[in-house]
């Protein structure tokens, strides 16, 4: 999967990085970056503590989403296998 793709999926157009399905999954293709880099190297601090900060912010946009609109919620949640 890739950014092209998160954009056409949730997205309204290919420049709409605004919508909260598109930041959630530009935000969950980051942290799955992030956690295999963390793999190669554990002791790197400032990888984990951006790791944390993504995670984070993922989680308020995924409270807002499920407020807001509870279909897209889902649909974004089962897309990308979200706990929540």
């Amino acid at each position: 999967m890739d950014k092209e793709q998160v954009l056409k999926t949730f997205g309204k157009d290919t420049n709409d990085f605004g919508a909260s399905s598109v930041q959630i999954g530009l935000l969950t293709l980051k942290i799955k970056s992030l956690t295999e880099h963390l793999k190669i190297h554990p002791k790197d601090i400032s990888t984990q503590r951006g790791l944390k900060r993504k995670v984070e912010l993922r989680k308020k946009l995924i409270k807002y989403l499920k407020a807001k609109n509870l279909d897209l919620f889902h649909k974004v949640v089962d897309f990308f296998k979200i706990r929540h």
